[in-house]
């Protein structure tokens, strides 16, 4: 039976935010994945909402006696960031130099990469950097706000599926199907035999290991976890 409940959801811990000085030579997916010059910007708290969102265009036919709503033009969007304060981070002191230092007025090219891979790219001004400083237990940092002037691409890249099933006489415990990057890791799943059986071996690569975890993943992985008399 399929594990229904929560299959390819995930969290945004482990999302990385980088920010490059360099504009894309074309508007599309091409372009932003050849700029180059990103650096990290560490520390980052909240990443708030990549809104999309177009205006509304309102029509209303005598005839109908009735407002129809349409879609318009893809409107300008806010993106605000919070971050832990580093006086001495690349990416912090970029954004810093964007907002009222020599960039003032300029374009950066953004990047954040979630921890399946998939990667979210813009062009933003920085509009605003707040500095939070608060009260005695507050930890000193930056609110940003981006405001951004292009579509927000999304890269998937090469996704894999990874499908672990358990044959008669056990289950298999974990997530059963997964969505994975190309190279990243898979999460760990066991083979758990019923009373009276024992684990015999995965049946893509007869590993006799319960415990399994694929890494760098490079292709689809369908796997049977098998099971035999203890007796036998």
């Amino acid at each position: 039976m399929p594990d229904v409940l929560g299959i390819g959801v995930q969290t945004t811990a482990g999302a990385k935010l980088a920010m490059s000085p360099n504009l894309p030579a074309t508007l599309d997916l091409a372009g932003f994945r050849a700029v180059t010059g990103f650096v990290d910007i560490s520390e980052v708290t909240n990443y708030g909402n990549l809104t999309r969102a177009f205006a509304s265009v309102n029509h209303s036919a005598v005839d109908r006696r009735m407002v129809q709503t349409l879609k318009g033009t893809m409107e300008a969007n806010e993106q605000t960031i919070e971050l832990g304060r580093i006086k001495t981070d690349g990416g912090q002191l970029l954004l810093d130099k964007f907002c009222d230092g020599d960039n003032v007025d300029d374009h950066a090219t953004f990047r954040i990469t979630l921890k399946d891979g998939t990667v979210y790219y813009f062009c933003a001004l920085v509009k605003s950097l707040d500095t939070i400083l608060g009260e005695a237990n507050t930890i000193t940092g930056y609110s940003a706000v981006l405001a951004i002037n292009t579509k927000v691409f999304t890269d998937v890249g090469t996704m894999y599926t990874l499908n672990y099933t358990a044959g008669d006489n056990g289950i298999v415990v974990g997530r059963k199907t997964q969505l994975v990057a190309d190279g990243a890791d898979g999460e760990y799943v066991v083979a758990v035999p019923d009373d009276g059986y024992e684990f015999s071996k995965w049946s893509d690569n007869d590993s006799t290991t319960a415990v399994r975890q694929d890494i760098a993943v490079s292709d689809d992985v369908n796997a049977t976890a098998e099971f035999v008399d203890s007796n036998s």
